[in-house]
C-alpha cells in the first residue's frame, strides 16, 4: 500500500524472496564470486550482497563490468568490456574454444562439473536469463541446439539425452555476468550439485516458457 513506508515496500514480495534466497546460499556455502578489492571479508560481502539483492542492483552492485556492458551498444560491447567473458571473446583471455560463430561463441568451462562441461555464449551482451525480452526467444533456441550439437558431437553414438544438463543459472546465482548456457555431460557424473538444481538453475524450456508469458501479457 501506499501508506507502507519505502522500507516496508523494499523488504516485501520478490524482493524478500530474493533476499532470502541469497542469504541462505551465502550461510550455507562458500560463494566463489569475483567481488571488488573494498570486499574483504565474507561479513562484508554477506552484508552487502543482501543490501545489493534486496535493492534490486544485483549484479552491477558487485561486477562493474555488468553496469558497463549494460550502458553499452549490446552489439560491440564485447570489443571493450573487461568481462571476462568479453576478453575470451576478444582472445585476451585463456579458453579452449569449441566453435566461434557470428551469433554464439562456445568453449569449455574452465570449472567442469562433470566429464563435458561446455558454455555457450552470444557475442551480443545480454546480462543474463531475467533480462531476456519475448523478441530472445530464438536466441536461446540456438543456445539450446548448439549446446546439444556440441556434447553429440563428442560423445557420439553412446549419447544418452536424460544424462544431458542445460541450463542458465537465474540471477543472482551466477558469477559473471553475461548470459550463458551450461551444457553438462554426464548428469550422473555431475559434482557441485547444489549449484545445478531447479532452484537456481533454469532449463531452456523453463526459460522459454517464461519469455512466452511475458509476451502474452
Amino acid at each position: 500500500p501506499r501508506s507502507c513506508p519505502t522500507s516496508c515496500r523494499l523488504w516485501s514480495g520478490k524482493r524478500m524472496l530474493r533476499t532470502l534466497r541469497m542469504w541462505c546460499l551465502l550461510r550455507t556455502c562458500a560463494v566463489a564470486i569475483p567481488v571488488s578489492p573494498a570486499l574483504t571479508s565474507r561479513r562484508a560481502f554477506a552484508k552487502k550482497a543482501v543490501i545489493g539483492v534486496a535493492s534490486g542492483s544485483w549484479p552491477s552492485h558487485f561486477f562493474p563490468s555488468a553496469a558497463l556492458a549494460d550502458a553499452t551498444d549490446p552489439a560491440t560491447a564485447w570489443k571493450t568490456s573487461d568481462n571476462i567473458f568479453a576478453r575470451i571473446l576478444r582472445g585476451e583471455a585463456p579458453a579452449t574454444v569449441l566453435e566461434d560463430g557470428d551469433e554464439l561463441f562456445s568453449f569449455v568451462d574452465r570449472n567442469p562439473a562433470s566429464t563435458l562441461h561446455y558454455l555457450v555464449i552470444p557475442r551480443r551482451f545480454v546480462r543474463d536469463a531475467s533480462s531476456l525480452l519475448p523478441s530472445d526467444a530464438p536466441l536461446v533456441r540456438c543456445m539450446e541446439a548448439k549446446a546439444r550439437e556440441l556434447v553429440r558431437k563428442q560423445v557420439g553414438a553412446a549419447f544418452d539425452e536424460r544424462e544431458l544438463m542445460l541450463g542458465f543459472h537465474w540471477p543472482p546465482w551466477y558469477s559473471v555476468p553475461w548470459l550463458h548456457l551450461h551444457a553438462i555431460y554426464p548428469r550422473s557424473a555431475c559434482t557441485r550439485r547444489w549449484k545445478y538444481t531447479p532452484f537456481s538453475f533454469y532449463s531452456p524450456g523453463r526459460v522459454l516458457r517464461r519469455l512466452q508469458s511475458l509476451e502474452s501479457r
